[in-house]
C-alpha cells in the first residue's frame, strides 16, 4: 500500500476505503462490480486505474471470497499489483504497430500504383488474365506488361515476370526500382529485345 498508493497500512486499518480516494472515477464500477462477485462467491480478476501524488497508475486486483466453517461468505481477500510499467509498454508496443501499419499500408498504395491492372495487360494480350496474390502486404514480385520497339520499326509483346531479392519492405522497395529500371530500359530505341531491356 506505501508502495502503489503511498499511503500507510492505518489507511486502511481505520477504515477508510481506497475506492473514492485513489480510483479514477470511471473505474470504480469495476471494483464495485468485483465486490459484488465476491458477495456472490466469486473470485475476480481485474484491471483499474488509481490516481496517485497525480499520477495515473494501473493496478491489477485478484480476490476470492473467504468462507466461515459455515459456508457463509466473511470477507474476500487477494492480492493487488502495480500493473503500470507493463500497461506503458503495451501502449508504447501498440504506437509502434499502428506506426508500422500505417506505413505498410501506404507502401502497399505507392507499391500497387505502380503495378498495372488487368485491363491494360488486355491491351497486349487479349486472351489473358492477372493473378497476383502477394504473401503478405508487400511484395517482392512484380510484372509488367508492355512492347519492345526495335530500331527497325518491329513491336513485339513483352511479358516479365519478376521476384526480387527480399520480401516485406525491403522487398517491395527493389520492386518498385526495377519496375522504374525496366520500364526505362523499354523507352530507349537501342533495346530490341526483352533480353537487352532486361
Amino acid at each position: 500500500s506505501i508502495d502503489m498508493l503511498g499511503v500507510d497500512p492505518e489507511f486502511f486499518y481505520s477504515g477508510r476505503a481506497y475506492l473514492n480516494k485513489f480510483v479514477l472515477a470511471e473505474d470504480r464500477h469495476i471494483i464495485r462490480r468485483g465486490r459484488l462477485d465476491i458477495m456472490s462467491g466469486n473470485s475476480y480478476d481485474v484491471e483499474y486505474r488509481v490516481n496517485v501524488n497525480d499520477e495515473i497508475r494501473w493496478l491489477r486486483e485478484r480476490a476470492f471470497p473467504v468462507t466461515s466453517e459455515d459456508g457463509d461468505i466473511i470477507k474476500g481477500s487477494g492480492v493487488v499489483s502495480d500493473i503500470t510499467k507493463s500497461k506503458r509498454d503495451q501502449e508504447l508496443l501498440d504506437e509502434q504497430n499502428r506506426d508500422i501499419a500505417e506505413s505498410i499500408t501506404y507502401a502497399k498504395h505507392i507499391q500497387n500504383s505502380t503495378l498495372q491492372d488487368e485491363e491494360d495487360i488486355n491491351r497486349i494480350f487479349k486472351e489473358a488474365f492477372l493473378f497476383f496474390l502477394p504473401k503478405g502486404e508487400l511484395s517482392g514480385d512484380f510484372y509488367i506488361a508492355d512492347h519492345v520497339n526495335t530500331n527497325s520499326g518491329k513491336k513485339y509483346p513483352l511479358f516479365i515476370v519478376a521476384d526480387c531479392t527480399g520480401h516485406g519492405v525491403p522487398g517491395a522497395i527493389l520492386s518498385i526500382l526495377c519496375i522504374s529500371l525496366v520500364r526505362q530500359t523499354l523507352s530507349n530505341r537501342n533495346i530490341n529485345s526483352p533480353s537487352e531491356a532486361l
